[in-house]
């Protein structure tokens, strides 16, 4: 494969690439099921001439099956090959239509995430249909998932987006790497329970007594050396070995029970987290939030995917007790002992770091998600975050959930000096879309994310919003008592350390105008005076004359309309001052209403 110029050609490239490989691997496989069958037939018919005719010796049958056992384990390479092909093929058109803005419905929308009560997630379409989650989240496991609805809902400090915008930078263009962890992270999701895991590590069996390791290997030990004295004494000896064998594993069998049971129930899990683990260690890391999760995967210069391996092959050694076979083998060894104590010994050793390892992979599938969004709009650039007063700047603001091809760019400016907007404008002329345009770019900036943006300036940020605030018959609250709720919460949010982001859109429109008026002009001077900057839409142009707008602390801005023959018609374009008129007549008399 070769690399092409822009990621629409690389992914279509890359998915003809693996399509091709499916088609071979169709191939093959009819093939191999093909000559299986004619091997299988051929044998039975050499069968029948051997039991008739005996012209040769029936040994002359291990060459078919010999050969029908090579082709089945070259018929289950060629499946697996299929397989992971196809994955490939279905998560580079994925990509596809996430570049052609047809990623909506697709993907995974998070909806287990979503807080009853937060300041803007529901406002700012964190989660759910169409989501920001949705066109995100490349994540597999739940700890991937877990880590980016956390990014999500809560904005980090300047070091941490600093640090993650050096890591997006660094993945922006591993499209293999973010091919190999996702496709890795399929083959494991929905089995990884990670607080199942944890609480068996935490569990470690109690210390084993003195007595009863001195026993363990004594015992073997003194067997072992009977057995060339077999005739002259050994096997009372072994005998006694082995009853005394029992008497041990007995006293210990309701240890075993649960470590059995713990063991089967955890070894596939692990197993699984290893893959994924191994691929992480795997790839070459220059920034340093990359070198620190590759540091959380490694204990005492061992790497957790090492490890795990290591306590796989001591599940499997367990096993063996349950082969017939080897059954009385492992009496006489007191392998059950052994075996479970050196699994004991590895959950003290390792179990306290799987809490490191899961938030290891998680934090590397949240980055290799904002990666591949990175990667995917090369237009977008990272945000400039600095400390100091709080300052909201950017040119060509758009928004982010909604295709390229539809999105109306606008500029923002908000400082100490120019704390607030004061949005008028007619139905559906833009207001909303704009603030959420504002919320989403500074929602990603402090994600360490790049931004729907020619270039954006900001301080950090608590976002507070009442965009979508509803009634709630369950709780017998009115819409207008839950965004005053909701203002009561942003104006908490004003006594943290860091500045708010307030975002109001139809500011307090379910009361009268009086109140209204009252209300809506006491909320924005609480919050300018705590420190806030922020945008309020409004369609009471009474509103627009406020005492704050005559002192500078608020600007008026506002979305127009016009008529385009009988219908209007919309430019979603940003204009100073206040709006000259509404479009509610004409929208009423548009459907046939007589006004």
């Amino acid at each position: 494969m070769t690399t092409q110029n822009t990621p629409l050609d690389l992914y279509t490239e890359r998915q003809a690439y693996y399509t091709a490989q499916v088609a071979r691997a169709d191939q093959q496989d009819e093939r191999i099921s093909n000559l299986r069958l004619g091997l299988f037939l051929l044998g039975l018919a050499q069968a029948a001439i051997l039991w008739y005719w005996h012209p040769v010796s029936w040994w002359t049958l291990l060459v078919p099956v010999l050969v029908f056992v090579v082709l089945v384990v070259l018929h289950s390479r060629v499946l697996r090959t299929r397989a992971r092909a196809a994955n490939a093929v279905d998560w580079y058109h994925q990509g596809v239509n996430r570049i052609h803005d047809r990623w909506v419905g697709t993907g995974n929308q998070g909806e287990d995430w979503q807080p009853a009560i937060h300041p803007y997630a529901y406002d700012l379409d964190c989660f759910g249909h169409g989501s920001l989650f949705e066109l995100l989240c490349l994540a597999r496991t739940r700890v991937g998932e877990s880590r980016l609805a956390h990014w999500l809902l809560n904005p980090a400090d300047l070091d941490e987006v600093h640090a993650r915008q050096a890591a997006v930078e660094e993945w922006r263009d591993k499209v293999t790497f973010r091919e190999d962890l996702s496709l890795l992270g399929g083959a494991v999701q929905g089995k990884l329970h990670p607080g199942v895991l944890l609480q068996w590590a935490d569990n470690a069996a109690k210390q084993w007594p003195g007595w009863m390791i001195l026993l363990s290997w004594g015992s073997p030990v003194l067997a072992l050396g009977a057995i060339p004295f077999w005739n002259h004494g050994g096997m009372t000896v072994v005998l006694a070995c082995f009853i005394l064998n029992i008497t041990i594993m007995g006293i210990n069998r309701k240890r075993f029970t649960a470590s059995d049971y713990q063991a089967d129930r955890m070894r596939h899990e692990l197993a699984i987290l290893a893959v994924v683990l191994k691929r992480i260690e795997a790839e070459p890391v220059q920034c340093e939030k990359l070198k620190c999760i590759q540091a959380k995967l490694k204990v005492n210069s061992i790497e957790a995917s090492t490890s795990i391996n290591k306590l796989d092959q001591l599940m499997r050694l367990l096993d063996l007790q349950r082969n017939q076979f080897f059954a009385l083998v492992a009496i006489l060894l007191v392998w059950e002992v052994h075996l479970t104590r050196r699994i004991d010994a590895w959950r003290v050793n390792y179990g306290p770091h799987l809490a490191d390892w899961f938030e290891a992979l998680g934090e590397a599938e949240a980055l290799a998600s904002l990666s591949a969004y990175a990667f995917e709009h090369p237009d977008d650039p990272f945000p400039m975050l600095e400390a100091g007063e709080p300052v909201l700047a950017g040119t060509a603001l758009g928004h982010p959930l909604v295709p390229e091809k539809d999105c109306v760019r606008n500029e923002i400016h908000l400082n100490r000096n120019e704390p607030a907007l004061l949005v008028s404008g007619s139905n559906m002329s833009g207001k909303s879309t704009y603030l959420r345009t504002i919320g989403i770019n500074v929602l990603l900036a402090q994600m360490g994310a790049p931004v729907r943006a020619k270039e954006l300036r900001l301080s950090p940020l608590a976002i507070g919003a009442t965009l979508r605030v509803q009634d709630s018959l369950q709780d017998g609250a009115s819409r207008f008592y839950a965004e005053i709720q909701r203002f009561k919460t942003i104006l908490d949010l004003c006594d943290g350390a860091t500045p708010v982001l307030f975002l109001a859109d139809e500011i307090l429109h379910g009361t009268n105008s009086h109140d209204r008026v009252e209300g809506a002009t006491g909320l924005i001077h609480a919050l300018l005076d705590r420190g806030a900057i922020g945008l309020v839409t409004t369609h009471d142009l009474t509103l627009t004359q406020m005492d704050a707008v005559e002192t500078g602390r608020v600007r008026n801005v506002h979305f127009k309309d016009h008529l385009d023959g009988d219908k209007l018609a919309f430019d979603y374009t940003l204009r100073d001052g206040v709006v000259a008129h509404s479009n509610a007549l004409q929208l009423m008399r548009s459907i046939g209403l007589p006004v």
